[in-house]
């Protein structure tokens, strides 16, 4: 087999998740490695509620109130959205 040299010089968060519960919040991130060119080399998730202590990550409790805020406004939108969604259904 040929070894390739290949460099890994940047990362970004492809994806993320957020759980909620009424004792606390999870987030899980999805992170995609890049070479210099920026081509995906793969991706691997880390959470604040992993099992495994190095795919965990604490996440800084001034994070929380935005997180709730954001839910809360998305919480509007869908309640609305289904609501109009209903109406259209026949009975």
């Amino acid at each position: 087999m040929t070894q390739l040299e290949i460099n890994i010089t940047k990362a970004q968060i492809s994806s993320f998740n957020v759980q909620l519960s009424e004792s606390k919040i999870v987030v899980f991130a999805t992170i995609t490695l890049l070479t210099e060119g920026n081509k995906r080399i793969t991706d691997y998730t880390i959470s604040s509620d992993h099992w495994q202590k190095e795919n965990k990550f604490m996440l800084p409790l001034t994070m929380m109130e935005p997180i709730k805020n954001i839910m809360s406004q998305l919480e509007e939108i869908v309640v609305e959205h289904c609501k109009t969604q209903q109406k259209l259904i026949g009975v």
